[in-house]
């Protein structure tokens, strides 16, 4: 017997990550477009808060540590519960830590690496898939935010690489296995925020080794999204 879902009113934006940074200003964005969107977050509770006080009738806040076991599988099921099957799925959410010169740290660095950037947004795009084939639901998309800069993440953040390398991989195997309920997109991006300890000196040197060498902008962001909502043909892996 199927779950019982609450049926969507307008359309839904699931994505990780949203309270700050990059995921944020692609919650607003939807929010603003009329979508209600479910923002997860982890720690960034006043982030959170402040963007649902902000967009009442458009945001519902879901906290989940990503690290921890089953996370994704168990943050979908209450987004489904409390908002219906999402329409869009963006994996945004990231572990981004150097990598620690103690071997037994290092591994703990390793396994929260690959928890948080590889198994959960696979878990969740798993998890929609099953949900949107087991109700016979109209396709979801899904968009995995990838990292455009790899080379730049060596050799002292290894263990991100590691992880973000291993889930473009893995869109890229799955897109068609996945077809018709989902389709499944990764977007490469660049240097597109500069972080409040980065030097705008720092945040130029990195864009400017870009293979576009130019940043990553919101409005690309944001565009490219768009263009893989509008059902035209994509490639399943794209730099921006």
């Amino acid at each position: 017997m199927k779950p019982e879902v609450k049926p969507e009113a307008k359309p839904l934006l699931l994505i990780t990550g949203a309270a700050q940074r990059i995921g944020r200003a692609i919650a607003t964005h939807f929010a603003g477009q009329g979508w209600q969107v479910a923002v997860h977050y982890h720690r960034s509770t006043a982030a959170a808060q402040a963007l649902a006080d902000f967009y009442p009738n458009h945001m519902v806040l879901f906290q989940q540590d990503l690290a921890a076991p089953e996370a994704g599988k168990h943050l979908l099921a209450q987004v489904i519960a409390r908002c219906g099957i999402p329409t869009v799925l963006i994996n945004n959410a990231a572990q981004f830590e150097p990598d620690a010169a103690d071997a037994a740290t290092n591994r703990l660095h390793r396994a929260s690496h690959a928890a948080v950037n590889f198994t959960a947004p696979v878990a969740l795009t798993q998890s929609l898939y099953q949900a949107v084939a087991a109700h016979q639901a109209a396709p979801r998309v899904v968009i995995n935010l990838l990292d455009n800069q790899l080379h730049a993440a060596m050799p002292h953040f290894a263990n991100y690489a590691a992880s973000k390398a291993a889930l473009e991989a893995w869109t890229l195997a799955q897109a068609p296995q996945l077809h018709p309920w989902v389709q499944l997109y990764g977007l490469k991006l660049s240097a597109t925020l500069m972080h409040p300890r980065q030097s705008p000196a720092h945040f130029a040197k990195l864009a400017a080794a870009s293979p576009s060498g130019q940043p990553t902008t919101l409005p690309q962001l944001l565009a490219a999204i768009a263009a893989r909502l509008a059902g035209t043909a994509q490639p399943v892996i794209a730099g921006l």
